[in-house]
C-alpha cells in the first residue's frame, strides 16, 4: 500500500486509465493511456500515460485495484516477503561449483533455487548462473518492513562547538 494514500476522487477517463492499466494491458501505461485517449499519438501516449501512473498511482481508487490485481494474481504481501527472504537465506555454495553446471543439474534444483535463477550462460566449464541479488533482496525486504525509513536524529553539540570553528576560522583567515 502506498505511504500516503490520497483521499480524492479521480475522473472517470483517470479510472478508465487505471482499469485498463491493470485488466486490460497488464502493467503498460502506454497501452492504457492509448486505450483511454484513442487520438493520442504513440510518443504522446508513453510521455502521458507514465506522467498519468504517477499522479494517480496515490489514489485510493488505484490502491484498491492494485490490490485487487495482487490478489486475483495470488500475490499477496507474505509471499513477497518469503520470496525476498529465500533470496537472502540461499546457499549457492551448495549448488553451484567452479567447474560449471549442466542443464541436467539444473533441472536438479530445488524449485526454490530455480526461482531465484535470473540468468544462465555458456562458460567453457558447462553453464553460469547469475542469481537474483540479494543486496537488492534485502533492500527490498527492509524497504517493505519499513526498516529504511528515514529516522529523525537529534544530536546535542557541545557548547564549545561554535566557538572551536570560529577560532579555527580566524585562525586560518590571520595566517
Amino acid at each position: 500500500m502506498a505511504d500516503e494514500e490520497i483521499k480524492e476522487e479521480l475522473s472517470s477517463k483517470h479510472k478508465a486509465f487505471v482499469d485498463a492499466y491493470f485488466f486490460t494491458f497488464r502493467l503498460n501505461p502506454t497501452e492504457a493511456y492509448s486505450h483511454v485517449y484513442p487520438k493520442a499519438s504513440k510518443k504522446s501516449a508513453s510521455q502521458k500515460g507514465a506522467e498519468l501512473l504517477k499522479k494517480v498511482e496515490k489514489s485510493s481508487y488505484f490502491v484498491a485495484k492494485r490490490s485487487e490485481y495482487n490478489e486475483n494474481l495470488g500475490i499477496t504481501l507474505q509471499k513477497q516477503l518469503e520470496t525476498l527472504y529465500s533470496i537472502i537465506e540461499l546457499d549457492v555454495s551448495t549448488i553451484c561449483t567452479d567447474k560449471g553446471i549442466s542443464i541436467e543439474e539444473i533441472k536438479n534444483l530445488p524449485v526454490e533455487a530455480r526461482r531465484l535463477i535470473e540468468e544462465i550462460r555458456p562458460t567453457q566449464n558447462g553453464l553460469a548462473i547469475r542469481f537474483v541479488s540479494k543486496q537488492f533482496a534485502l533492500q527490498e525486504l527492509n524497504r517493505m518492513l519499513g526498516y529504511l525509513k528515514p529516522k529523525k536524529l537529534e544530536i546535542d553539540k557541545p557548547k564549545d562547538i561554535e566557538e572551536q570553528t570560529t577560532k579555527k576560522v580566524v585562525e586560518v583567515v590571520l595566517d
